[in-house]
């Protein structure tokens, strides 16, 4: 409620009355959400109760015909006993059989499992042209996909998603085969216990294919109470595969771990109701991997910097496509930065009060600050630009330069790292560097994009105090032709660098008729200047 008020102030209708529509549209929503919930658990417990009742006549009629065996023979006894286990086996296979019933019923009331292929993970054991098949089985079910490597590192698998009723006494086997020659060669076979897979909130799993962990497949489980094609079990029929038979008995504790594991999700499933995120970054990559963030953590709306280092690694790894030592590191250090960080455009981040924790407000705000509605694409730009970086870092720096073009490019977020080291090549020792990194800024100057991050970024830059630093963002705007930044050019002239001078006389002169304007006023302003300074030395101050 605090939430949706305090959305009130943002909201652009003039009235309050549809705002107040909308709130109680959303509680009723709410409300009708939490009455499944507890008809459904409600269920759950009715059925443990009646487990629990058959299951306490089986063990009473146990104890029963082991108290007359211990008992003193005597003709009664013998007679009592006879008639004990012939009573004891109609009851026991009629208890059976309600037992297997009920499981039946518990199974329906587990819903289904929706199983997403996200592909595998191998880093240099997987090449482009390697095809893979996996086998997906739970007691009779079985998903069978074949999907190949690309050249450009991407999998295309025949089919994404796939559809599990649960079953209590099976669990998931995986088998993974590669394609050798004429046949198929097998990678590994891992088996997952099912009860693994209710989980309240969509999980990532990763599961190691071989012994060593040196290839991985990524699932997506999302578990869903309700079944797709009806959500009254009432009218369910008991599915005949995987039941017990008569002479097979239930254990008491598969039941009670179910029972209590169905109390412990449905309970947090209420939390996801409570999504402060805008509606424009509730996308389900996002709510993901917020909710594996605070998963450890005492407060949903904030977690530790770790947790969320240690989620991005979990998620995010393969979006990387490290093609060096340490890469993966540096894009979720860069990420994490990001993210703390105040804004983006300020050329020197300032601290964040607590650098050891990342808030959900933080998150929000830069989501929104570049537009991020699949955090996982987001995470394979940063990769690339921060490889870029370390080429243009590297003694290979010209030919770096050179390769930049259009759609590379175009491809920048662009960082303020990235903006920062192309103006400091521009002063660079080596004049042909300084040619090629003056080339690449011309070059993106037709990027809209970019010019308009860039232009922002050089232009607070010239308030800094480093003259370096002003000096290459004075000829960094000059290559972006950014005319619109021409008084804050002229502003250097009163600066006591002849170098620094010399750049923004350079740059002004290079805009043409607005330029040359703007050059006139600081020229007229030097002037007055020193005319100032001279008439100072020729004060005499006369004291009486």
């Amino acid at each position: 409620m605090d939430f949706l008020s305090s959305q009130q102030r943002e909201t652009k209708r003039n009235s309050r009355l549809a705002f107040l529509y909308d709130l109680e549209k959303e509680i009723r929503a709410l409300e009708r959400y939490i009455r499944r919930l507890e008809f459904q658990i409600s269920k759950v417990e009715e059925l443990y109760e009646t487990y629990c009742i058959q299951w306490r006549l089986c063990q009473g009629a146990v104890n029963m015909k082991r108290a007359f065996s211990l008992s003193p023979s005597t003709r009664a006894s013998r007679e009592s006993l006879l008639e004990l286990n012939r009573n004891h086996r109609h009851s026991l296979f009629f208890s059976l059989q309600d037992m297997s019933v009920m499981e039946g019923e518990l199974e329906i009331l587990l819903g289904e499992l929706h199983i997403k292929m996200k592909g595998l993970i191998g880093f240099a054991r997987l090449c482009p042209g390697d095809q893979y098949e996996v086998v997906v089985r739970l007691g009779r079910q079985r998903w069978r996909i074949r999907g190949k490597i690309e050249s450009d590192d991407t999998q295309s698998w025949d089919e994404e998603e796939m559809v599990f009723l649960p079953h209590i006494h099976h669990n998931f086997e995986i088998k993974v085969t590669e394609a050798k020659g004429l046949g198929w060669l097998l990678v590994g076979m891992v088996t997952c216990a099912s009860a693994d897979f209710f989980v309240a909130r969509p999980q990532l799993m990763l599961v190691d294919i071989t012994e060593l962990g040196t290839i991985k497949l990524q699932l997506e489980v999302t578990w869903k109470y309700e079944h797709t094609h009806h959500t009254h079990t009432d009218t369910c029929q008991p599915r005949e595969e995987g039941r017990s038979s008569g002479g097979k008995e239930i254990p008491y504790s598969r039941f009670t771990q179910l029972g209590f594991l169905m109390r412990k999700i449905f309970i947090p499933l209420l939390l996801l109701l409570s999504s402060v995120l805008p509606k424009a970054q509730r996308t389900r990559d996002v709510l993901l991997f917020w909710e594996d963030c605070v998963s450890d953590s005492s407060s949903p709306f904030c977690c530790h910097s770790d947790s969320f280092s240690r989620t991005l690694k979990k998620r995010y790894t393969h979006k990387v496509k490290a093609k060096q030592p340490g890469q993966s590191e540096k894009v979720f250090s860069q990420l994490l930065q990001q993210v703390q960080t105040a804004c983006r455009m300020v050329p020197s981040p300032r601290p964040v009060c607590s650098p050891d924790r990342v808030t959900l407000f933080q998150l929000s705000v830069y989501l929104k600050r570049w537009s991020i509605q699949e955090l996982g694409d987001h995470i394979s730009r940063l990769s690339k630009e921060e490889y870029i970086l370390s080429a243009l870092r590297s003694p290979k720096r010209r030919r770096a330069l050179n390769k930049l073009r259009g759609r590379s490019i175009a491809e920048f977020l662009p960082l303020g790292t990235t903006l920062q080291i192309l103006a400091a090549l521009q002063i660079d020792s080596n004049h042909k560097v300084c040619k090629a990194a003056a080339n690449c800024l011309c070059r993106a100057a037709g990027c809209k994009t970019f010019r308009s991050k860039a232009v922002v970024y050089y232009t607070e830059s010239l308030k800094s105090t480093d003259v370096q630093i002003q000096q290459g963002s004075c000829l960094a705007l000059k290559c972006l032709r950014a005319t619109e930044s021409v008084d804050h050019i002229a502003d250097l002239w009163r600066s006591a660098d002849e170098d620094l001078r010399s750049a923004a006389r350079e740059t002004v002169l290079s805009f043409g008729k607005k330029g040359f304007l703007a050059f006139q006023r600081m020229d007229q302003l030097y002037t007055e200047m020193q005319e100032e300074a001279y008439q100072n030395q020729e004060t005499e101050i006369t004291i009486l």
